[in-house]
């Protein structure tokens, strides 16, 4: 089942274990893209919801699943990074995320409007919602109909490159 889980989320059926020498060794992960990688500690407390395809590896404690939105029709409409995998567990995960990266600290009661490609990670207790985009310029000229809405307080990570 955790295997479908990932599927749902935009990650692979199955996962690959690769296991350092004991006599001293390491293993080592690249990008597809431009950018950086992130090592992310989770625990109980920390849960992230991060980009479909970001998650390159992680310890055998994290889980790793698909972050359902409430509004599925936002989801479908909203384009490229609007499926998300959650990552939980206890251990630590890398993600892979495009281009240059900012990364801001909601307030309660801040909230922000971002285009959901440039959505790389946020933490998962953050309410996200998804905002439709006004204009008739927009709906027939933008690249999206949809914005992604995230609501204080947290953290949120955005990427300068859209993966497409």
């Amino acid at each position: 089942m955790s295997g479908l889980k990932r599927v749902l989320g935009g990650g692979q059926l199955f996962l690959t274990q690769y296991t350092a020498p004991a006599n001293g060794g390491f293993v080592a992960f690249t990008a597809r893209l431009p950018g950086v990688i992130r090592e992310l500690r989770i625990d109980p407390a920390d849960n992230y919801m991060v980009q479909s395809d970001s998650y390159t590896c992680s310890t055998p404690d994290v889980e790793i699943s698909v972050g359902i939105q409430k509004k599925l029709g936002a989801g479908i409409f909203g384009g490229g990074g609007v499926i998300f995998q959650r990552l939980s567990g206890n251990g630590t995960a890398w993600v892979q995320m495009s281009g240059e990266i900012v990364e801001y600290d909601l307030v309660a009661g801040q909230s922000m409007l971002v285009h959901p490609g440039h959505l790389a990670l946020i933490r998962a207790e953050m309410p996200l919602e998804f905002a439709t985009v006004k204009g008739a310029k927009n709906e027939l000229f933008g690249d999206s109909l949809l914005l992604a809405q995230m609501s204080g307080p947290g953290h949120v990570w955005l990427q300068s490159m859209n993966p497409p």
